[in-house]
């Protein structure tokens, strides 16, 4: 049988994260903050309703009356992208299967922390 493949080292995740203030903070909610949209392993991307409510679970919906749930990507290449309900759902449409991270720049392969 053959040797089984090497485990790839870690990843960096704070080498990839785009600049933080272009980012505008949307609607406090619980659903704010960062995920791995662009499934990098790192949680870069940083999503929130944009509006004068919160829309809820956007797993649920991207879109609530004028509001809408934005995020903003950040691939491997450290570059800014944003999407959002409105303009282009489709690149949100596996929202469901994501869970939002701790903090930014984490790695999703990480253990998550002990609890207190």
């Amino acid at each position: 049988t053959p040797p089984a493949p090497p485990i790839p080292p870690p990843l960096n995740c704070e080498l990839i994260i785009a600049d933080a203030s272009l980012v505008d903070a949307g609607v406090e909610d619980e659903y704010r903050g960062w995920y791995d949209v662009t499934n990098t392993g790192c949680c870069n991307d940083y999503c929130r309703w944009i509006g004068a409510t919160s829309g809820g679970d956007p797993a649920v919906q991207i879109v609530s009356g004028d509001d809408f749930w934005r995020c903003d990507l950040t691939g491997m290449d450290g570059l800014l992208h944003r999407v959002d309900g409105t303009n282009n759902p489709d690149e949100l449409q596996n929202f469901a299967s994501l869970t939002k991270c701790a903090h930014q720049g984490l790695n999703v392969q990480d253990p998550p922390p002990p609890p207190p």
